[in-house]
């Protein structure tokens, strides 16, 4: 019985690796990274749309940990950016024959190319003298270290497995290569029928006949151009000899992998056109640099019609063609709780990560320049995937306007271009367009909320996003004596959820929608935040500076951070390229002492779903995900339309009075409380009435914010309604975080004690 080392521990790897361990198939996964070390800590959780697995898989992280036998069949299942590394990684590893003696696996073991393009089996075939290839239709998603998301209904893959090269069809040599010596002269054999695939073992519809009649590797009637011979053929040109050993010992293998797929529930087809297959994969993968960049619009559908149509141009010319892959019921089903996160390629680009377009538009353009096709389009969208990834761009966030200046003279007829519904079969597609969700079993994946105040990911508030005691604002936005809401609007800070943890941002950040990420590096004597994020930042942010863009100018009596005016917060909201309804995630690198900031700011102004990031740039580095770097890039202009009061304010004189009948918090340092020290204002001490409670006692040792439940033990002495100050009014907004976190609302003196402090009127305490 084989021994299946699944190398790659994607979404599509972890996915098949998971099904046959499930199946009782012996398979060890090869994984690395944060991906390694929780597959080790927890297994893999699984989720398909009858339910979550969890699988514990046996896991390694390379060669160097296992001994190869000669049971053991290879599949690749690593990127296409990877295949060449991972084939020198594994080639030349010793095998432990069967008769006690040692051979290497690029003799002795096949290895199945799981990849996408048409380049991994050529790659593989320089080492592995037993290639085969294979083409894995799967809708699954990794996103976060130990989770895979995999929405095939009702197998979890659809499989076409072949022998590289295919056994050569016979044609006359070309007459521009050498004269054939007299070995090679006679007409190469027929290829040998592969064997009827059996029939699965599931209730799935069983394969067509036009999947399960093998095509040939060119049109009948057509000769193949020499460089088509050698590229998908090489077995055809005399005088090379078939290293892959009998196209029937081959043919073996591939029969016997696809009936432990099977057996594992995928749906396997046996075919001797794998190239065929592969290049009608490629048609499908067209759209995919196209999604990472731009949102679904005529103008992109357009697009996509000129890069298939080029692809099919090159296919012509490189004597290839495109089979016509039957899927059966296969389909793309809702799994609760994830909704699918884009392709590949927008993941990458959400991580900063090199993406496959190389090997997908790279291969079309490639082959048109061996066979002297232009291919203008491809190459066009294959520099701009690169350049967005250099510049750290947020998936999905380019508009028409920058397709159009990348693909000059481009317009939005569609009808115009040979569009894929007319020459292509239906099935073509990517797993993302083969069918509607459907009403497939549900599984109940409901998980509680965090202790940080997320949502749960049934997408309820957590415990700590419940609302408040007693309310917000009075008539004028500011904290009322009842508690109630203002005419204005003014509303609850407890109302919806305001911290998001690193995993949460992880996944949300390679969604359809992902949030507006905001980098607001800023400390207290520190003027250097936009050098802090050239060094280092999270994919896709933009860098904002709190002291022009989350304050107004200096006016007497405002405090050193007066609030701007909403004209002006709204200026630089639409120059971050915020977008009405579009969710908004801010980090720091101090545990959220700036960003809370822009997060009061913007729900105040009127942004609904705010978020800020517990533990910072310094959770996303310690979860071992990418960051990004260099300066920031121009984005387009977004159109946030903002409006002042949505959270209350106090004034001075409001501020002076509220420990009369409520709770005023000074969340400065105790020892400026106290009056020890003034580093900064015009007098040391603090508010009359004032209770001393620093930001810093609303952390843990990592920085993150404490539980909900140490919160409100924290907080416990706070009655009536609550205002809070601090220096400037920057900090005090992290204590109305860790307020809304205990479920507390609180309002926000803005001048807070720089202003107070200037106004020698004002008793100091």
């Amino acid at each position: 019985m084989s021994r299946y080392v699944v190398i790659g521990a994607g979404a599509v790897g972890a996915s098949i690796a998971a099904e046959l361990h499930r199946a009782g198939i012996e398979t060890l996964l090869i994984a690395r990274g944060a991906q390694l070390a929780a597959l080790r800590a927890h297994g893999l959780h699984y989720l398909r749309p009858d339910g979550a697995h969890d699988v514990r898989l046996p896991v390694a992280a390379g060669p160097a940990e296992i001994q190869l036998t000669a049971d053991d069949v290879l599949l690749l299942a690593t990127k296409s950016t990877d295949t060449a590394a991972a084939v020198r990684e594994w080639a030349w590893r010793p095998v432990k024959r069967s008769d006690g003696g040692t051979g290497v696996a690029a003799t002795d073991l096949p290895v199945v190319t799981l990849q996408n393009g048409l380049d991994n089996e050529r790659t593989a075939l320089r080492s592995f003298a037993q290639v085969i290839g294979a083409v894995v239709w799967i809708p699954a998603t990794f996103v976060t270290p130990g989770e895979v998301v995999n929405h095939g209904w009702p197998a979890p893959a659809v499989l076409w497995l072949g022998p590289y090269p295919a056994a050569p069809v016979a044609t006359p040599a070309p007459t521009s290569l050498a004269p054939a010596s007299p070995a090679s002269a006679s007409p190469t054999p027929a290829p040998t029928p592969l064997a009827p695939a059996s029939p699965a073992p599931t209730p799935l519809a069983p394969a067509s006949p036009a999947s399960a009649s093998p095509a040939p590797a060119f049109p009948p009637s057509t000769t193949p151009s020499p460089a088509a011979s050698l590229a998908h053929n090489p077995a055809a040109v005399p005088g090379v000899a078939d290293v892959s050993g009998t196209t029937s010992s081959l043919d073996d293998t591939v029969g016997r992998i696809a009936a432990d797929l099977r057996r594992a529930g995928f749906v396997a087809h046996e075919t001797a056109d794998i190239v065929g297959h592969k290049a009608a994969k490629l048609l499908g993968n067209l759209v995919n640099t196209l999604d990472a960049l731009y949102p679904p619009s005529e103008l992109r559908d357009a697009a996509l019609a000129l890069l298939k149509t080029e692809a099919r141009a090159v296919y012509a010319a490189a004597g290839i063609t495109p089979a016509t892959p039957v899927t059966g019921d296969f389909r793309v089903a809702d799994v609760p709780d994830r909704p699918r996160a884009g392709n590949s390629t927008r993941q990458s680009l959400a991580r900063a990560g090199a993406p496959e377009t190389d090997y997908l538009d790279g291969e079309i353009v490639l082959l048109g320049r061996l066979h002297e096709v232009p291919t203008p389009t491809a190459a066009a969208v294959q520099a701009r995937i690169h350049r967005a990834v250099a510049e750290g761009t947020t998936p999905v966030s380019l508009d028409d306007a920058d397709l159009a200046a990348t693909l000059p003279g481009l317009t939005a007829t569609p009808a115009a271009q040979p569009g894929p519904a007319a020459t292509t079969p239906a099935a073509q597609p990517g797993p993302a367009t083969i069918a509607q969700p459907s009403t497939a079993p549900t599984a109940q994946s409901t998980r509680a909320a965090g202790r940080d105040g997320t949502a749960g990911r049934d997408g309820t508030a957590g415990r700590d996003g419940t609302a408040g005691r007693d309310g917000t604002a009075g008539r004028d936005g500011t904290a009322g004596r009842d508690g109630t809401a203002g005419r204005d609007g003014a509303t609850s800070t407890t109302d919806r959820p305001v911290l998001i943890s690193v995993d949460e941002l992880y996944h949300r950040v390679a969604q359809p929608e992902p949030p507006l990420l905001l980098d607001v590096r800023w400390a207290l004597g520190d003027p250097d935040g936009l050098a802090h994020y050239r060094e280092g930042h999270l994919p896709g942010a933009v860098f904002v500076d709190l002291d022009t863009e989350l304050a107004g100018p200096h006016a007497p009596g405002a405090g050193r951070h007066p609030l701007p005016s909403i004209d002006r917060l709204q200026t630089a909201a639409r120059g971050w390229g915020l977008i009405q309804g579009r969710s908004v995630v801010v980090y720091d690198n101090t545990g959220g002492l700036a960003a809370a900031r822009a997060w009061w700011l913007l729900r105040w102004a009127g942004v609904a779903d705010v978020r800020l990031l517990d533990g910072g740039l310094a959770a996303w580095r310690a979860a071992g995900h990418t960051e990004a770097t260099g300066e920031p890039r121009p984005r387009p202009a977004g159109n946030v339309v903002l409006s002042p009061g949505h959270l209350p304010t106090i004034t001075a004189d409001e501020a002076a009075d509220l420990p009369s009948y409520g709770t005023l918090l000074d969340a400065r340092a105790a020892e400026r409380y106290r009056g020890e020290v003034e580093p900064i204002d015009p007098r040391a001490g603090h508010i009359p009435g004032a209770e001393s409670a620093p930001t810093t006692g609303n952390l843990d040792a990592d920085k993150l914010f404490l539980p909900a439940a140490q919160l409100r033990e924290r907080f416990a002495d706070v009655t009536g309604p609550v205002g809070v100050y601090c220096g400037s009014g920057v900090t005090a907004a992290h204590e109305i975080v860790a307020l809304a976190v205990a479920g507390i609302d609180a309002a926000l003196y803005p001048g807070s004690w720089s202003a107070w402090s200037s106004d020698p009127a004002r008793p100091v305490a």
